[in-house]
């Protein structure tokens, strides 16, 4: 699908932490600073490897997850008043979220990080070098810092995005 000109699409990782709603809320600031911007938001749900458990994965409702993508994509959209669309999928995150990007000829992939350093980073890996591995376009990470509140709302997410624009 090809990006209309004049404009901007990003592409928004959520999996309902803090961190993905301090990304969306990132996105939805510099979406109300550029006319017809969209953002597309990418819940993705793993999908077990074994043939016998994607049988069982196939069955199985993903209507709360749907509900939850749409009520957090509401929010967002009445406060800042910005054209956002979700997109359940069932995949990687890493492969969801890069190929919603590349689908949509994105120009900027935001996500959030948990920041894991040593040995849980180790183990678990990092989801946000994997999609920066993968993007087709460029990629803002968003780390929330310690003492930050893990849960904000669109006005305090959007605080510290305005006052660095306002240094600028």
């Amino acid at each position: 699908m090809e990006n209309q000109p004049g404009r901007f699409v990003m592409v928004v990782g959520v999996d309902f932490t803090a961190e993905a709603e301090r990304a969306l809320a990132v996105a939805c600031s510099i979406a109300t600073t550029m006319p017809d911007a969209e953002i597309h938001t990418v819940h993705a749900v793993p999908t077990p490897i074994n043939p016998f458990v994607m049988d069982i994965v196939a069955h199985v409702d993903l209507g709360s997850d749907r509900e939850r993508l749409e009520a957090l994509c509401e929010r967002y959209r009445r406060f800042y008043g910005v054209f956002i669309v979700p997109h359940l999928i069932l995949d990687e995150p890493e492969h969801g979220i890069v190929d919603v990007a590349r689908d949509r000829n994105a120009d900027l992939i935001v996500i959030g990080t948990h920041g894991r350093t040593g040995i849980e980073r180790l183990l678990l890996g990092s989801l946000a070098e994997r999609i920066q591995r993968r993007a087709p376009c460029s990629v803002l990470v968003m780390r929330m810092r310690h003492g930050v509140d893990v849960h904000p709302s669109p006005p305090e997410a959007a605080e510290p995005l305005i006052a660095f624009e306002q240094r600028l």
